[in-house]
C-alpha cells in the first residue's frame, strides 16, 4: 500500500528520472526524505513506464541482494529487483568512461537467457531450469549512490536497484548437475570480487521463482528472450578510486574481463570447475535420457502393435495410440539429438554434421542449400566448430522464417592466418541502416564471434537478400 500521494509519487518519479538522465542519480535523497519500500517499487515501475514511453526497451530483469546479510544491511526481508535496458547492455570490447558514472562499482555474477515465457502458474523450479537457453558470466555495473549515513533500501529500489549497465560475456555450456562454481573479478591484477562453492542450479537460480511472483503482482511475466541477472552474493565493489578512467571490458585469451591497453587486465573466471567435468556428465545424462524416454516409447509401440494382431475391432484406437507414441519418441529424440551435437562433431566431423543440417532443412522447407568447405576443420578446436555450427543454425533460421529465402550459400575458405566464412541468401533482406545487431538472436551470434576474436561484416539490400562475412584468426580457433 502506498503512503505517498499521487502528487508525491509523480514528484519522486520525475526527479529521479531527471537525475538519471543527468548521470547524477538520486539527488532527491540528499534531503534525507524517507519513503517505504512499497512506494520505492511504485516509483521504479513509474520510471520504467516513462522510459518505455520515450522509446527505451526492457530486455530483462536483475535480482539483487540475494544474500541474507545484504538484505539485513539494506533493511529488506526479501531480494531486490530492477529492470535491464537495451541501452545499457554491452558486449565484449566495450569502452566505458568512469567519468560517466557518479560512483561506479562492479560485481561479478551470472545471467541466463530464457527460451520461453515463464508465468506465475508455471514457475516451478524444474520448469524454470528447462526454460534456460544459455548461461553467461557477466559484469554488472552500478552507480553506488547512497546519501544517508547507512545504505537505505528504498533509495536503492527507487534508483532501479542502482543498476547502471551489464557487460555480457560469452555463452557458457549449460551445467547439467550440481556443480560448484568459482567466479572472480580481477582489476589491475587485484581480485576485487569473488564467490566460491556455490552450486548450480539451486544457489544460482535460488530467487527466480520469487522474481516471477513479484512480476505477477505487476500483472506481467518473464518472456522468451529475457536476460535475467540471477544475483551476486556480495556487495558491489567500488572502482572509482582505481587509477584508470577508461575501461575496455572484453574477452582476452579465452576468459572474460577488464583490459586497459597493455597495462592492466582482469578476468571473470567462468564456471571454472564445470569445464573439466561437463563432458562426462553430459554423456551420462544423455544415456539416461535415451533409456528413460525414447526406449520406453518404442517399447510401448511394440506392445501396441502386438495387440493389434488380436484386436482387429480396436485397430483404429491402437493405431492412434501408436501414432501418439511415435510422435512422442520423435520429439524426445530431437531434444536428445540437440544435446548430442558435440558428440556428433567428435565422431562424424564438422562437414558431415553440416550436411545433415542441410538435408533436414531441405526436407522440411522449400529451400536449397549449397555448402563449400575447403578448410580443414579437423585442425580446429571443437568449441569453435560448435560455435560455427550454432551460428549457421541461427542464420538459417532467420533466413527461412523471416527472410522467406529459397536459396542459401555457405562457403568456408582459409586465407593465410585467417578463416573466412561466407553466408548469403536470396531472401527479403533488410535496410542496412536500420540493422540491429543487439536483437537477441544476433546478439548470440556476436557473442560467439567475440569469443574467438572474430569479426563480422554485413551487407543487405531490401528484396535482394543478405550477405555475412565472418573472419576468425586461426591462432584463436586451432587446436592447442
Amino acid at each position: 500500500m502506498s503512503h505517498l500521494s499521487q502528487k508525491e509519487l509523480d514528484l519522486f518519479t520525475n526527479k529521479i528520472l531527471e537525475d538519471y538522465d543527468a548521470k547524477n542519480p538520486g539527488t532527491i535523497f540528499k534531503e534525507k526524505i524517507e519513503i517505504g519500500n512499497e512506494d520505492a517499487l511504485l516509483i521504479q515501475s513509474n520510471i520504467a513506464r516513462l522510459r518505455e514511453k520515450r522509446g527505451e526497451i526492457i530486455i530483462g530483469y536483475k535480482i539483487g541482494c540475494v544474500a541474507k546479510e545484504t538484505q539485513k544491511k539494506m533493511g529488506f526481508t526479501q531480494p531486490a529487483c530492477g529492470y535491464l535496458w537495451k541501452s545499457e547492455l554491452y558486449t565484449s570490447g566495450v569502452t566505458l568512461n568512469k567519468k560517466n558514472y557518479t560512483n561506479p562499482a562492479m560485481e561479478a555474477e551470472f545471467g541466463i537467457i530464457l527460451n520461453r515465457d515463464i508465468k506465475a502458474e508455471l514457475s516451478s523450479f524444474d520448469y524454470i531450469l528447462e526454460s534456460i537457453e544459455g548461461i553467461y558470466p557477466l559484469i554488472e555495473i552500478h552507480n553506488l549512490i547512497f546519501y544517508g549515513n547507512e545504505p537505505y533500501g528504498a533509495e536503492l529500489l527507487a534508483n532501479n536497484a542502482i543498476h547502471a549497465g551489464v557487460v555480457l560475456g560469452p555463452e557458457t555450456k549449460l551445467p547439467i548437475d550440481k556443480i560448484e562454481t568459482n567466479l572472480k573479478l580481477i582489476y589491475d591484477n587485484e581480485i576485487i570480487d569473488t564467490w566460491v562453492n556455490k552450486k548450480w542450479p539451486h544457489d544460482m537460480l535460488s530467487e527466480i521463482e520469487w522474481l516471477v511472483k513479484e512480476l505477477a503482482k505487476k500483472k506481467t511475466y518473464l518472456k522468451k528472450g529475457d536476460l535475467i541477472l540471477t544475483g551476486a552474493y556480495g556487495f558491489p565493489v567500488l572502482i572509482n578510486d582505481k587509477k584508470f578512467d577508461i575501461l575496455v571490458i572484453k574477452e582476452e585469451d579465452g576468459v572474460f574481463g577488464i583490459l586497459k591497453e597493455s597495462l592492466s587486465y582482469g578476468v571473470l573466471v567462468q564456471l571454472a570447475s564445470i569445464t573439466s567435468r561437463v563432458q562426462e556428465l553430459e554423456r551420462k545424462r544423455l544415456s539416461l535420457d535415451l533409456h528413460d524416454s525414447v526406449t520406453q516409447h518404442l517399447s510401448g509401440i511394440k506392445f501396441l502393435l502386438s495387440a493389434l494382431k488380436n484386436e482387429s475391432t480396436k485397430s483404429n484406437s491402437i493405431v492412434a495410440k501408436c501414432k501418439n507414441a511415435i510422435d512422442a519418441a520423435i520429439n524426445e529424440t530431437r531434444m536428445v539429438s540437440r544435446n548430442l551435437m558435440p558428440l556428433k562433431l567428435e565422431k562424424k566431423g564438422f562437414n558431415v554434421v553440416l550436411d545433415e543440417l542441410k538435408e533436414r532443412l531441405e526436407l522440411h522447407y522449400t529451400v536449397q542449400m549449397e555448402i563449400v568447405n575447403d578448410s580443414d576443420f579437423s585442425s580446429l578446436n571443437t568449441h569453435f566448430q560448435m560455435a560455427a555450427y550454432r551460428i549457421i543454425q541461427e542464420l538459417c533460421s532467420n533466413s527461412i522464417k523471416h527472410g522467406d529465402c529459397t536459396e542459401i550459400n555457405i562457403n568456408f575458405k582459409t586465407n593465410g592466418e585467417k578463416l573466412n566464412f561466407y553466408y548469403c541468401d536470396n531472401g527479403k533482406g533488410f535496410d542496412i541502416d536500420k540493422y540491429n545487431k543487439s536483437r537477441m538472436g544476433m546478439s548470440n551470434i556476436y557473442y560467439r564471434i567475440f569469443q574467438f576474436g572474430g569479426e563480422l561484416d554485413v551487407e543487405s539490400v531490401k528484396k535482394m537478400g543478405v550477405n555475412y562475412c565472418f573472419t576468425f584468426p586461426l591462432s584463436k580457433i586451432e587446436k592447442v
